[in-house]
């Protein structure tokens, strides 16, 4: 290979070299700038919306901001973060117990079910109010965990909120196939909780002379049928006696 062709190739490769360099500290200086300049501008502008946004939100709780000082503003903030509850980080509201009502039902109105995400609830059935109503019962679904045994495991209960409502499903009948068997379909409806305990305890409030008049129903088919078992009494038959041959 010629000399002047080595020589032309080195030189061509150290001004590449030297050319890279340049632009390697070019871009070094703007890194610099972007750190020290553009990027605290940027963070400065976050802050100066956030300041302004959040103080709009303190200005929708005065009364006629524009007649307060800035004193007075932050008289008022004090004593509103003077509060155990605003300290704690806790709200009034989650401070405050929520009311519940209790309802209480029979362990065969339960049926557990597990959703198709694996979580797991309790349908719970309502009887018919009406004894003479045969359509279908209704229903409401709860979670598993909020259904409890009492303590004489005999029944089962649970707590809802009292300002809550559930949604309660009934089948509704809406005709008849073709082969004359009845097709039901599902009606949702949301009832307020305090309405649900009274519709799934209604067995509570049953009249007592109803009871009665079961017990002495009962009584009489108790009789009626004791007087049926108990044998009758037959007459006894006179014993013959056999006469001896006259002498």
């Amino acid at each position: 290979m010629p000399k002047n062709s080595k020589t032309n190739s080195l030189e061509s490769l150290q001004a590449e070299l030297e050319k890279a360099e340049r632009k390697k500290k070019y871009y070094e200086q703007q890194e610099k700038i972007l750190t020290r300049k553009v990027i605290p501008k940027l963070t400065r502008a976050e802050r100066t919306n956030r300041l302004c946004t959040r103080a709009g939100m303190l200005e929708s709780f005065l009364v006629h901001p524009e007649l307060l000082s800035n004193d007075q503003v932050m008289d008022l903030l004090k004593i509103a973060f003077r509060q155990k509850e605003v300290k704690e980080g806790k709200t009034a509201e989650a401070s405050v117990k929520r009311e519940e009502v209790t309802i209480k039902f029979g362990k065969g109105l339960a049926e557990p079910f597990q959703s198709k995400d694996g979580r797991e609830f309790m349908r719970i059935m309502i009887p018919n109010q009406d004894p003479a109503d045969k359509t279908p019962w209704a229903s409401f679904v709860l979670p598993a965990k909020a259904v409890h045994e009492n303590q004489y495991d005999k029944g089962l209960w649970a707590k809802i909120p009292a300002d809550g409502t559930t949604v309660v499903t009934k089948p509704v009948l809406k005709g008849q196939d073709e082969q004359g068997k009845n097709i039901w379909e599902d009606q949702k409806t949301s009832v307020p909780n305090p309405e649900l305990k009274s519709m799934v305890e209604a067995y509570k409030t049953r009249a007592p002379q109803a009871r009665e008049s079961a017990r002495e129903k009962l009584d009489a088919l108790v009789k009626d049928t004791a007087s049926k078992l108990t044998p009758e009494k037959t007459p006894k038959a006179k014993s013959k006696t056999k006469k001896g041959p006259e002498l």
